[in-house]
């Protein structure tokens, strides 16, 4: 059974009979639906180190994100529906022909959905430095995504001072939106339980520039 935890086979897992005590973790995973495996599994990250009971309420909370976030999405779809409706109802006849002439003209990506893209590569373990730095200078404009952006990138200049600790990151982490119940606060939060962590500065450069979830599994090694 935990070999299919750590692999994130949902399917499988919901066939297997649980204890009571396991309830929670057995509810967790039947709330997940079949379209969101691969996200539920990427924000989940490594969950070796992890009990049920933390790793339930770490499913809980991704799946409560995913859920609101495709209500949101449907009720936007909705509302640039009725706009668009309510738009063409108000056009004089002119109007019309000449957004006929202009249909060819291709629309403009719709930046709402690209920055639903990021918010939800932040929240996930395959994070990568070279990734974000670009993202970074992408996003400028977007004062609150490109300090979220900016948070996910300290994790690369963490040590062992009081000001660039777990802990101290952490409490930022807390107080991110967008990455309080991330796949790198589950991370950082495990960190701050070990009396003596190690950091990404301790790994060899080439590491270093790994996805999160490799980086996870290699300082967890050295931790334990």
């Amino acid at each position: 059974k935990r070999k299919s935890i750590e692999d994130k086979e949902f399917e499988k897992l919901k066939t297997m009979e649980y204890s009571d005590k396991q309830k929670r973790f057995k509810d967790a995973i039947n709330n997940i639906d079949s379209t969101d495996y691969k996200k539920v599994g990427d924000q989940l990250g490594d969950v070796s180190t992890r009990t049920l009971l933390q790793i339930a309420e770490t499913m809980d909370t991704i799946n409560n994100i995913l859920q609101n976030r495709s209500a949101q999405n449907e009720h936007e779809k909705e509302e640039k529906r009725e706009n668009k409706t309510n738009k063409e109802s108000a056009e004089p006849p002119n109007s019309q022909r000449q957004n006929t002439d202009t249909m060819s003209t291709p629309d403009k990506p719709d930046m709402n959905d690209k920055t639903s893209e990021i918010i939800q590569y932040i929240q996930g373990s395959e994070l990568k430095k070279d990734s974000l730095d670009k993202y970074l200078q992408i996003y400028q404009s977007n004062s609150k995504l490109a300090k979220s952006i900016g948070l996910c990138l300290e994790f690369w200049k963490l040590d062992r001072n009081n000001d660039k600790s777990y802990s101290s990151f952490r409490k930022k982490l807390e107080k991110d939106n967008y990455l309080q119940n991330s796949s790198l606060k589950g991370f950082v939060d495990d960190m701050c339980t070990q009396k003596h962590p190690e950091y990404v500065k301790d790994l060899p450069s080439q590491d270093q520039k790994k996805p999160l979830s490799e980086i996870i599994k290699k300082l967890n090694n050295i931790t334990q």
